[in-house]
């Protein structure tokens, strides 16, 4: 079992001092080809294709994605599609970026899917059946997201801040967050390097399989009592 110690805002934001290491565990997802060629048929990807899914509020950074995938695959023969799981805020502002705008302006439109709310089993299979899962978020409380794509068999491109990069380790590749040209260069190695890739899978399921989530969930449920505990005892100090 991996143990880590998560980010602050898990548990700091209200007791700055209560860190405690979780671990984290996924379901097994072992999905047959059949179910993986129904769900692509269903939100039409009948190419190969890149995919992210994880929100689209500023820190998760998708215009990484867009621009680096815009780059990546501008001379590729075979042109994969982006495919953006999750539902885009229909107001950009400064904790949305214009994702539509900006798909438009680097010339992708043609080759992007949005594919809208993911169920969980839909997401399970797009995982399975991508040609690389790109996740630049800056911040994260875990990294759950990356951890289900490895779990799934995706080759994970992933950020190497904070508990992300933590999380995938040697199980994917690892990307400083905000460097074009490094995302660019890992996506293109993933999509034109066949075995790479097939290694990439490999790593990312033997790492996954080394978290567990039963362990997680009562480790958690100590945390949070430690928590109730601390602040019980400030409390009765204050009273006294």
């Amino acid at each position: 079992m991996t143990r880590l110690t998560p980010s602050k805002s898990l548990i700091a934001l209200h007791s700055p001092e209560m860190l405690y290491p979780i671990s984290v565990v996924i379901l097994n997802w072992n999905l047959p080809h059949d179910t993986i060629a129904e769900v692509r048929g269903r939100f039409r990807l009948r190419r190969s294709y890149v995919y992210y899914i994880g929100g689209f509020d500023a820190r998760k950074n998708v215009e990484m994605v867009i621009r680096a995938f815009a780059e990546a695959t501008r001379t590729l023969t075979d042109r994969p599609i982006l495919a953006l799981g999750g539902r885009i805020p229909q107001e950009a502002g400064a904790l949305f970026p214009d994702i539509s705008r900006l798909i438009l302006d680097v010339g992708i439109a043609a080759d992007v899917a949005l594919l809208g709310p993911v169920s969980n089993d839909d997401n399970a299979a797009l995982m399975a059946g991508c040609a690389a899962f790109m996740f630049p978020s800056r911040y994260e409380g875990f990294g759950l997201t990356p951890l289900e794509a490895m779990r799934s068999g995706a080759p994970v491109i992933a950020s190497s801040t904070t508990s992300v990069g933590e999380v995938v380790a040697n199980g994917g590749l690892l990307v400083a967050p905000d460097d074009l040209q490094a995302w660019v260069a890992a996506l293109q190695r993933v999509l034109t390097h066949e075995q790479f890739a097939a290694e990439l899978r490999q790593r990312g399921i033997e790492r996954a399989g080394k978290f567990t989530w039963n362990q997680t969930m009562l480790e958690t449920v100590t945390v949070y009592e430690a928590v109730g505990r601390k602040r019980h005892q400030a409390a009765t100090q204050q009273q006294s």
